[in-house]
């Protein structure tokens, strides 16, 4: 992690990144993640808003959050 921290180095990685972040996380502190996006040329962070740690563990409609951020991704994709 501190090697990904350094001037340049995110700033190299040319593909397209996404940060989910759960809004309501008592475990990790999500304040970091934007300013880490913001390094990314192709980065996306999305703030799912009333998810705890696990997204993927919540109810439907917050996952669904989660997936059509990923559908996102996917369409970003050179194929």
């Amino acid at each position: 992690m501190t090697a990904s921290l350094a001037p340049g180095y995110l700033e190299r990685i040319d593909l397209p990144l996404l940060l989910m972040s759960a809004g309501e996380d008592r475990l990790i502190d999500i304040s970091s993640h934007a300013p880490v996006v913001a390094r990314l040329k192709r980065g996306e962070h999305v703030i799912i808003s009333g998810a705890k740690h696990e997204i993927m563990m919540e109810t439907d409609p917050l996952r669904a959050q989660f997936w059509q951020a990923f559908d996102r991704l996917a369409a970003r994709i050179d194929r």
